[in-house]
């Protein structure tokens, strides 16, 4: 039960974090909801796609740096600014070469 609640405020939790999102909040939320019920090995095999190992990005600019991913995780599209997460400033953004993550 704890779980269930832990999960369902994460995935609101995270909603918030910023204006795009690698994943919508609904789709998350919906994620979420599938693990109710779910134990032991049947939520660890649920669980898995989302906590598997991830792909790391180098610092820096240029295609697959991290200035490259801001492009797909924090940029406002309407304007092509970068968010920054621990202040209010914004950095504009050119826009990307290859839609390709």
């Amino acid at each position: 039960m704890i779980l269930k609640h832990y999960l369902l405020a994460a995935a609101l939790l995270l909603c918030g974090l910023s204006s795009t999102h690698a994943i919508s909040c609904a789709e998350l939320i919906k994620y979420a909801q599938t693990l109710k019920g779910k134990k032991g090995a049947e939520l660890k095999a649920a669980l898995h796609p989302l906590l598997a190992p991830k792909k790391v990005l180098e610092y820096g600019s240029g295609t697959q740096n991290t200035w490259w991913g801001f492009w797909y995780t924090d940029r406002d599209p309407k304007t092509n600014e970068c968010y920054n997460r621990y202040s209010s400033n914004k950095y504009p953004l050119q826009p990307q070469r290859s839609a390709s993550r």
